[in-house]
């Protein structure tokens, strides 16, 4: 697994990342290395909405505390891989 809380990943204050707190508003951490674009992570604590009250509110974030996260799927074969539905929506 990928960790993203890491002395060697700094946020964009310089600060390392096991140091940064969010005091409120969504929070999403993202690591991507452009020379590896399949190695891209990201994990969203306070769920999309940031709504307490959301039943996906809470579904990430021990996750985030761990330090670990999702891979992002880049390429089109990885793409392929991660895709559990497909919509296609076609012009009356």
């Amino acid at each position: 697994a990928t960790t993203l809380r890491s002395r060697s990943v700094s946020s964009s204050r310089g600060r390392p990342l096991s140091d940064a707190t969010a005091t409120g508003g969504n929070v999403v951490d993202v690591v991507v290395d452009v020379g590896e674009w399949e190695m891209a992570r990201f994990v969203l604590p306070g769920g999309q909405s940031g709504n307490p009250f959301s039943r996906n509110y809470g579904d990430q974030f021990r996750m985030w505390q761990l330090g670990d996260a999702f891979p992002i799927a880049w390429s089109r074969d990885a793409v392929e891989r991660a895709t559990r539905a497909r919509l296609v929506l076609r012009p009356a």
